[in-house]
């Protein structure tokens, strides 16, 4: 199990769960996985909360999901449930949200790391709270 003061866990849930664990402002690791790993990696941290993205279906693509059973959506159903049985916070954002930390973004930042894009989405999503909701670290918006 990790410990540490302030650990929570930034998510982009998919057939590849991308995921980023934190320490208050800092990432301390990165991975894809599984949607079970990243369960496990959930239950046995003392995580204080859980950000992810949500997941919204458009009108736009909802014929070509006839017949879809909807991993995503499963996934974030038991990660939901598992934030609930902890009784600790799961927090909700749109795909659209991350999409201000661009990958040169997240070099300049220091975060980058390549050959792992889904769990560079989870970053996004991590940085998109620290600086957008909590306001807890400031970002040049040029």
């Amino acid at each position: 199990m990790v410990e540490g003061k302030d650990l929570w866990i930034a998510v982009d849930p998919g057939k590849t769960c991308g995921w980023s664990l934190w320490e208050g402002k800092k990432v301390l690791k990165t991975g894809q996985s599984n949607s079970l790993t990243l369960f496990r990696l959930i239950e046995e941290t003392d995580v204080k909360f859980v950000v992810y993205e949500r997941f919204i279906l458009r009108a736009s693509a909802a014929k070509a999901m006839i017949g879809n059973e909807f991993g995503t959506v499963q996934t974030i159903g038991v990660l939901k449930y598992i934030c609930k049985r902890k009784g600790i916070p799961c927090i909700g954002q749109t795909p659209a949200q991350r999409t201000f930390f661009t990958n040169d973004r997240l070099k300049v930042m220091g975060v980058y790391e390549k050959g792992k894009p889904h769990a560079m989405d989870s970053v996004r999503h991590g940085l998109y709270y620290l600086a957008f909701t909590k306001k807890a670290i400031s970002v040049d918006e040029n």
